[in-house]
């Protein structure tokens, strides 16, 4: 990142909106190519995010109590989804509704006041569809 300060951050990002567009564009775009080399760097770092939870695990569960509080409609959307899918009321699908991989899947909420209206999608497909609602530029 070029600047620590946020008007200058913002200031760079504003001017060079198109390069940084495209630079992301070619990123994504080399991604989608090889999924299951992202997803093995995805399990690295989720590895490595459980190792760093036991070294200070209070350091974590305060960031996710705060979470929590500051995000209770969110909250309560994931937890009715865990509810329903351990009560065997919603049952995902095996394949990605995106991609049709055969892979573990999350559950994406389009809205979260319908808690239970979820598209179940793989960890690669769920991130591109928040960068896409984020107004990124790829479009797989």
């Amino acid at each position: 990142m070029p600047y620590k300060n946020p008007e200058q951050r913002k200031e760079y990002y504003q001017k060079n909106k198109e390069k940084i567009k495209e630079q992301m564009k070619k990123h994504y775009q080399s991604i989608c190519k090889d999924k299951d080399k992202l997803e093995k760097r995805r399990e690295e770092a989720r590895e490595n995010r459980r190792k760093a939870y036991w070294k200070n695990p209070d350091k974590f569960r305060q960031y996710r109590r705060e979470w929590y509080k500051n995000h209770p409609k969110q909250n309560k959307a994931q937890h009715d989804v865990f509810c329903a899918t351990r009560n065997k009321t919603l049952t995902p699908p095996r394949n990605c509704e995106r991609c049709k991989k055969e892979t573990k899947l999350e559950a994406h909420h389009y809205n979260y006041d319908k808690t239970l209206d979820v598209v179940w999608v793989c960890a690669v497909c769920h991130n591109q569809i928040h960068i896409e609602m984020k107004g990124g530029v790829l479009s797989v």
